[in-house]
């Protein structure tokens, strides 16, 4: 949705509607999506957003780009952002087993 809010226009956020795109119809359906309760409303919202964004192609991606997530029990600090998609793993670190630990047989 970020990528087709012009709420985002001219706040030099990084990753936010870069073609400069503006609808007021799609502004509409993005304001009242994010606050939306009803789950049947909200998905039809979206769909209506997506065929009004469809129609007009704001942009045109060139490349897909692929997204992983990294999981283990003593993997730390590897998500720091909400959306995870664009965080890094700079500052994560695997975390030493106990060793002084008692053993169970």
């Amino acid at each position: 949705m970020r990528e087709y809010w012009s709420g985002w226009l001219g706040t030099k956020t990084p990753w936010t509607n870069g073609s400069g795109y503006r609808n007021a119809e799609v502004d509409a359906l993005i304001e009242k999506a994010a606050v939306e309760g009803n789950p049947e409303a909200r998905a039809a919202q979206f769909r209506a957003f997506q065929q009004i964004v469809q129609r007009d192609v704001p942009t045109l991606p060139l490349l897909e780009l692929k997204f992983f997530t990294v999981h283990a029990a003593n993997l730390k600090g590897a998500v720091e952002q909400g959306d995870q998609v664009y965080s890094s793993l700079r500052n994560a670190w695997f975390e030493a087993p106990n060793t002084d630990a008692p053993k169970g047989n």
